[in-house]
């Protein structure tokens, strides 16, 4: 399980909540010892009220041990010059699950390229995409979401491709077929479409 929230100073016109987000890296932590949460901040300060709040919030959950163990392992913050720069290294961290803790949340969401589920705004909560909210929660992890999506119905779905070519399509696509069955040590591939070129 990997997450990234991205956090600004301010969230729905009031001051920003640090144990909102601290609350929300607490529950990506204590999934096992494995899990990684880091937060993308435009601000020192944020980082830090945010750290201590974790610090507070991890001694209230069964799990705390192995949450601990995760953040101690594979958490912290990154403190950048921007939102525009956090969210564009959270797409690039590839997270399972990218909470945008931003007031204008929605201008942001079309940055993220890759991710399992993106939470936008204070009151999408994480842990409400997990259960009740809809989407899939079989997510793509490790940074696997840079090419693969959450589970979904198109996962159940076969498929079958079909060709169907006429003759002058073989002619302009079949001796570049011909070059790489040859270059490939397969001359009967390379023959077999061979056979249907007029020139040979």
């Amino acid at each position: 399980m990997n997450e990234a929230a991205v956090a600004s100073g301010w969230l729905t016109g009031e001051q920003f909540d640090a144990w909102v987000v601290a609350a929300d890296m607490v529950a990506g932590a204590e999934h096992d010892e494995l899990a990684t949460a880091i937060l993308l901040a435009d601000s020192h300060a944020l980082a830090e009220d945010v750290g201590a709040v974790v610090d507070e919030e991890i001694k209230e959950i069964s799990r705390a041990e192995a949450a601990q163990s995760a953040l101690d392992a594979r958490g912290g913050a990154v403190v950048v010059g921007s939102i525009e720069e956090a969210v564009d290294l959270a797409s690039e961290f590839a997270a399972e699950h990218v909470c945008l803790h931003l007031e204008d949340s929605e201008q942001y969401i079309d940055r993220i390229r890759n991710a399992g589920c993106v939470f936008a705004g204070q009151y999408s909560v994480e842990s409400v995409g997990d259960y009740t909210a809809g989407p899939s929660h079989v997510m793509p992890t490790g940074g696997s979401a840079r090419y693969s999506s959450a589970l979904g119905v198109h996962d159940f779905l076969k498929a079958t491709s079909l060709v169907r070519l006429d003759g002058s399509t073989v002619e302009e696509i079949g001796p570049a077929g011909v070059a790489i069955g040859y270059a490939e040590g397969l001359g009967g591939h390379a023959r077999a479409i061979e056979t249907r070129l007029k020139d040979e």
